[in-house]
């Protein structure tokens, strides 16, 4: 947008179909993990008086899925809120980046994925809860 500032995005629309796959039940029904709709957002904002100083705010949606692929096991959808700091140097010819990233800033409550299989049961996988990380990054 400026020299300072960058919007990113990714949009992905999908229309999966279960064809031919050996049980009827399954057919025409949408593979399991499989969003319709999924976009992440993302903005960086150099702090023009600190050189090397970057803010970042990051947004990330993935639409209904289910963990069965009879559509049985609904998922549901989520949006997760990310920012984060960083904040690069070079000392001689290396370059640091020190980061701190604050994730699901809502405290989302949602499942990042999970499985079923018909009969055999299954398991889903919650994402993380409001949390924080920190690294450092060394290039020579």
């Amino acid at each position: 947008v400026t020299e300072h500032w960058r919007l990113m995005g990714a949009l992905t629309l999908l229309n999966a179909e279960q064809k031919e796959t050996g049980n009827i039940l399954q057919n025409g029904k949408r593979p399991s993990g499989v969003a319709n709709l999924q976009f992440n957002t993302g903005t960086e904002y150099d702090i023009p008086v600190v050189r090397g100083l970057t803010i970042t705010l990051n947004s990330y949606y993935v639409g209904q899925r289910y963990a069965s692929n009879f559509e049985t096991i609904d998922l549901g959808s989520y949006l997760r809120l990310d920012a984060g700091i960083r904040y690069r140097w070079e000392v001689g010819p290396t370059r640091w980046t020190a980061r701190v990233n604050m994730e699901n800033l809502s405290d989302e409550k949602y499942y990042v994925g999970g499985y079923f299989f018909q009969g055999f049961g299954g398991n889903t996988f919650y994402g993380a809860p409001l949390n924080a990380n920190f690294s450092l990054m060394v290039e020579f």
